[in-house]
């Protein structure tokens, strides 16, 4: 066949695909229905699956990711303070977010699926990122704080 531009020298082409799409749905539906020989090409079979073995996979592979993923923050937020007490309050805000989060669940009727599973590992990383927010602007505000006080040669007191 040569290339000329014209859609006829492709015709023939365009009739296999459009036979093999319609003999491939045949067999799908009459092997869904079980009407007709069923019959796949060799090579192919029926699979059926409700996902329950893919949901139960998922479940494992998140009762490991979870607890490493709380790991690396853990890490990640003891290299940056250096102080094992602000690491404990940021990580105090955790089962927090994740009470409310519940709550949300269960209120909305959701049931736990994989991608709460996900939403919760963001949630995490969102609690942590606002509260390390929180810790560091108090820490510098309790700095500023205290040169304040070395300056006007007085002691921080909290009516002040």
């Amino acid at each position: 066949m040569n290339y000329t531009g014209d859609t006829q020298e492709y015709s023939g082409l365009l009739q296999i695909s459009q036979v093999f799409v319609i003999k491939v749905l045949f067999w799908k539906i009459s092997a869904l229905f079980g009407t007709g020989s069923g019959n796949f090409p060799a090579g192919r079979q029926k699979i059926r699956d409700d996902g329950a073995d893919v949901t139960q996979r998922a479940k494992e592979k998140l009762a490991y990711v979870v607890p490493f993923t709380l790991a690396i923050i853990l890490a990640l937020l003891f290299m940056n303070f250096r102080n094992f007490a602000e690491v404990t309050m940021i990580m105090g805000t955790l089962p927090l977010a994740m009470v409310g989060s519940v709550w949300l669940m269960y209120l909305q009727g959701f049931n736990f699926s994989i991608a709460a599973g996900v939403g919760f590992i963001t949630l995490t990383g969102v609690a942590v990122e606002i509260g390390t927010i929180m810790l560091v602007y108090l820490n510098q505000a309790y700095n500023r704080r205290l040169v304040d006080c070395e300056l006007n040669g007085t002691f921080p007191s909290g009516s002040d």
